[in-house]
């Protein structure tokens, strides 16, 4: 249903991303609409209309809505809001549920950005300090924050296991029962309102899953455990450096990441993100990392995220 003088960039899970070029009109509000409902699930910010929209160009470029003039730029243009707020060149726009307007979602507020969290410490309990608590081998208790080479840490796990003789089943049985943490469950769902998260984990799909479930889900990028007569008996990670590799691979795909972590294995996620925070971290890690942000506690960290987002330009 659209012109050729319109170039539609895209329609994802995201958005619709439009670009307007020469001699273009403005997309009406049932194009808009009717591209929207292929991803009804996003959550927009509707812009007030009031003073319209206005194409700022070259000069002698032709006005928006209602102007007149001759354009005789095929540069995509800016939109200028009465109200003062310039949209940029590539934009999500759709118009309100409510009134059936155009509004524009400018380009770089919290949609644009892939949100990388760790999971445990961050939204859950660690788990292994739990399955200590409850065995009574205090072994078990060491995490990344006290060993910071993740193979050195494995392989002591998996010894302490095997002398203890302890079963997958019963460390399952010990992590079906821990709850993430107080105020996770809101935090996550105010951060999936904002960004597409991802939550990048050095733990197990053997172990995960219960607390994924109590989360809603969420994508999760971990390993996997090799597992004989219910006892572990060795890992699988995933790739090298697997949490670095997922900021790349999403800053490849042209996403904005930010990340999160709260220990040692995370530093390498938040030197290859865009901007990154350690919440909740020991002061080991935030001595060794004085470039990040330091938060303590989720609303502190919602706050600042809330910060790195509508600063972005």
């Amino acid at each position: 249903a659209l012109s050729g003088k319109r170039s539609l960039l895209g329609v994802t899970g995201i958005g619709v991303v439009w670009q307007r070029r020469r001699g273009d009109d403005t997309p009406s509000p049932a194009t808009l609409m009717s591209l929207h409902r292929s991803v009804p699930h996003q959550r927009f910010v509707a812009h007030p209309r009031a003073g319209g929209w206005s194409e700022r160009g070259r000069a002698g470029g032709r006005s928006g809505p209602g102007g007149t003039g001759n354009g005789t730029s095929s540069r995509p243009r800016a939109w200028t809001h009465g109200t003062g707020r310039t949209a940029r060149r590539q934009d999500f726009v759709r118009p309100t549920a409510e009134n059936g307007k155009l509004c524009v979602l400018a380009a770089g507020v919290g949609v644009l950005n892939v949100l990388c969290l760790d999971l445990e410490g961050v939204l859950v309990p660690e788990v292994w300090r739990a399955v200590a608590r409850c065995t009574g081998i205090a072994a078990l208790r060491k995490t990344t924050r006290d060993i910071p080479v993740y193979d050195d840490l494995m392989r002591m796990r998996l010894a302490v296991l095997a002398r203890h003789d302890l079963a997958l089943s019963a460390i399952q049985r010990v992590i079906s029962g821990l709850d993430p943490l107080p105020g996770a469950g809101d935090f996550l769902a105010w951060a999936r309102g904002r960004f597409q998260v991802a939550v990048l984990s050095d733990t197990f799909y053997e172990f995960a899953m219960p607390l994924v479930a109590k989360l809603g889900h969420p994508l999760l990028l971990c390993h996997r455990l090799t597992v004989e007569a219910d006892r572990i008996v060795g890992y699988r990670l995933r790739q090298a450096d697997p949490k670095g590799q997922a900021v790349r691979a999403f800053q490849a795909m042209n996403y904005r990441v930010l990340a999160v972590g709260d220990s040692f294995n995370d530093i390498g996620m938040l030197e290859a993100a865009d901007a990154g925070v350690l919440v909740n971290a020991p002061a080991a890690v935030r001595e060794q990392c004085p470039a990040f942000k330091a938060v303590e506690g989720l609303p502190a960290l919602q706050a600042e995220l809330a910060a790195l987002d509508e600063a972005q330009v």
